[in-house]
């Protein structure tokens, strides 16, 4: 009796304490297949649209490079944008204090925070507006309501990165914002991001808000930006401001 229950213990012990590391990985890999052709197909149509917003990117950062001059403008800018006034206001407390303290450095530092925050609320309506025109012309693209939840699932994640390079190309011509810290230009180009997709997602039907959903890991923010999405452009200017301050912060 004793040597079976020997050789049961034997069966089920495992080789190692970490063997099943390998069926995990190999069961993932079963639940989200990638179709090559998908991804590749998906990564042409995000391309086709972020060159075409690029003229609207232009637009939006001429228009915020002239008005930071016009102190009556970025008033009314920063008040329609409450959580990038407390950002702008913090800097400028920040920029003051060092300068009292000879300390050049974290004054230029603030000031590129000033700046960016300044212009970036006298550009996000214009960001939203580019947003909604790349949607339509991504949704047409893709074939329309029906075809793109499948089309998102199929093509997995990796393409997230090229259109996230893509959106920072066009977030560069925003004054202030390339020189910030790299990593917060990537946060908030992601930030971007996110709200393209979770736009695409709720014009397209419910296939693709839960093909957006399973990306969660790679798109954060996504419950929110598809929340803030539904609110119209109301809720996608606070989402885009309140996120952005957050990292700025």
């Amino acid at each position: 009796m004793e040597s079976n229950q020997i050789k049961l213990k034997n069966l089920i012990k495992p080789k190692s304490k970490y063997a099943f590391l390998s069926e995990v990985k190999q069961r993932l890999a079963e639940q989200d297949p990638v179709d090559p052709e998908a991804q590749k197909d998906m990564e042409k149509v995000f391309t086709d649209a972020m060159n075409k917003a690029m003229t609207d990117f232009k637009a939006a950062a001429s228009d915020a490079e002239k008005k930071t001059d016009d102190e009556k403008a970025v008033e009314d800018a920063l008040k329609k944008a409450p959580e990038l006034e407390k950002i702008a206001t913090e800097g400028l407390r920040r920029r003051n204090v060092a300068i009292v303290e000879g300390n050049l450095k974290e004054q230029q530092l603030n000031e590129i925070g000033v700046l960016f925050a300044v212009s970036l609320a006298i550009a996000i309506p214009r960001i939203v507006e580019l947003i909604g025109k790349a949607v339509k012309f991504l949704s047409i693209a893709m074939g329309g309501k029906g075809l793109i939840g499948a089309k998102l699932e199929k093509a997995g994640h990796k393409w997230h990165d090229k259109i996230i390079k893509m959106v920072m190309k066009g977030l560069t011509l925003i004054p202030g914002y390339k020189e910030l810290p790299t990593d917060k230009q990537e946060k908030i180009a992601k930030i971007v991001h996110t709200v393209i997709v979770a736009s695409l997602a709720i014009s397209s039907g419910v296939g693709a808000i839960e093909a957006a959903k399973e990306g969660s890991t790679i798109l954060s923010g996504i419950e929110a930006a598809l929340t803030a999405v539904k609110a119209g452009e109301v809720g996608v200017t606070k989402f885009l401001s309140s996120a952005i301050s957050k990292i700025l912060g």
